[in-house]
């Protein structure tokens, strides 16, 4: 197992015990692509279940989204097979074709269609399977960066969920590295001499993320401010109201002309 740094640790226990991310019982899908996160994630995931008050069993999916040169090989297979085998955590892997799907068309969002799709994929085997969560390797520059994606480009106030329940599947994702910044798994992956796969993704690095990201680097100010934005605040929202729909514009343009 990784040596995972103390400090570290314990951020990722103060993000599951404040979000009760788990409970007796549970059993726990890891998304394992292979890149950096989900590697950290198996380890953190393997010494909770040993020091947890509790029961948890673990699994690993690997989700092949079909790129085109970029499918997972039979090497780089056996790799992450042997990987979890070393953790003593069963692996199992599902080809499919979502890359077809997210660049059909205009292709205009291929990032979201891929998540959403693989998501889909790892519910539909995590029922099939009896888990009942799934635990994914995003951290808090990611839950910024998608806090900052949609208030930039699609106008809304809203973030990765810690814990989000998902009525469809009866299926719950959790985030266990949530707290975790993106340099502190990448200093203990390269401590360790740990080897991430490389992205298969034809538009790594040159998607809107990648701006954001680029917009966020070094400030660490920054960064803490905007996670304060993310939460719940105790005082009431300074916003505009919501926007009223035409037929409501022309009333109000009548009550106020009527006065």
């Amino acid at each position: 197992m990784v040596d995972i740094n103390e400090r570290y640790f314990r951020k990722v226990l103060r993000g599951i015990v404040e979000f009760n991310m788990f409970t007796d019982d549970d059993r726990v899908l890891i998304g394992l692509s292979g890149g950096k996160d989900s590697l950290f994630l198996l380890q953190v995931m393997k010494r909770l279940e040993k020091e947890l008050p509790f029961f948890i069993k673990l699994a690993a999916l690997t989700v092949d989204l079909g790129f085109q040169g970029g499918s997972y090989e039979e090497e780089t297979l056996l790799h992450l097979k042997n990987y979890c085998q070393h953790l003593d955590i069963p692996h199992y892997f599902i080809r499919t074709h979502i890359a077809e799907h997210a660049f059909k068309g205009d292709g205009r969002n291929p990032c979201a269609t891929c998540s959403y799709f693989r998501r889909a994929v790892m519910s539909k085997f995590a029922q099939e399977e009896g888990f009942n969560k799934i635990a994914l390797g995003h951290h808090v520059d990611d839950a910024v960066e998608t806090f900052l994606l949609n208030l930039f480009y699609n106008g809304k106030l809203k973030t990765m969920a810690p814990v989000r329940f998902m009525d469809r599947s009866s299926i719950t994702i959790v985030r266990p590295l949530i707290y975790l910044r993106e340099s502190e798994i990448e200093e203990t992956l390269s401590s360790m001499g740990l080897k991430p796969l490389r992205s298969p993704c034809p538009i790594a690095g040159t998607t809107k993320r990648s701006v954001i990201k680029e917009f966020l680097r070094g400030d660490e100010d920054l960064v803490s401010n905007i996670v304060g934005a993310m939460r719940t605040p105790e005082e009431p929202l300074e916003l505009w109201p919501k926007e009223p729909r035409r037929h409501q514009i022309w009333q109000l343009f009548e009550e106020f002309w009527s006065k």
